[in-house]
């Protein structure tokens, strides 16, 4: 009982939750025995995965060094696509960029007036336009 009191062994959680009231039963034997074996397995896998990451870190180290740019370069270009072919495709969106912000610019001219080259509606300034003031409503109060 002292060993509990002093905090050098824990109580099982299920027993802490009963005694805090927050379970309404107390746990029983065959309920602590599966979680011990819980915890046993918890314990063994937790070991395993140790074990695999010190061979699996030792096994890294072991292995000879390559130049890591060559593995860089074959993971940017695989080797399905040619040089030329790349270049070709950085072209085509490096001109799409390129029309995309003409279209853009091409909408209106430096004076702000409208300018219709392209199929999106035109956009006019109207220097009439004023907004609204806004005024709420009351709500109504209700079952009060």
């Amino acid at each position: 009982m002292w060993n509990y009191v002093a905090g050098s062994k824990r109580l099982p959680v299920q027993w802490v939750s009963w005694l805090s009231h927050t379970r309404p039963d107390a746990p029983t034997l065959e309920e602590l025995r599966a979680d011990l074996e819980r915890q046993r397995r918890i314990l063994h896998n937790a070991a395993l995965i140790e074990a695999r990451d010190r061979e699996e870190q030792t096994r890294v180290v072991a292995a000879p060094q390559s130049d890591p740019l060559s593995d860089i370069s074959t993971t940017l270009h695989p080797p399905t696509i040619h040089e030329k072919e790349l270049k070709l495709l950085e072209a085509e969106a490096e001109e799409q960029k390129r029309s995309d912000l003409q279209l853009k610019t091409k909408d209106t001219d430096l004076s702000g007036a409208a300018v219709r080259e392209s199929n999106l509606p035109l956009r006019t300034r109207d220097t009439d336009w004023q907004p609204e003031a806004w005024a709420p409503q009351a709500s109504r109060q209700r079952g009060g």
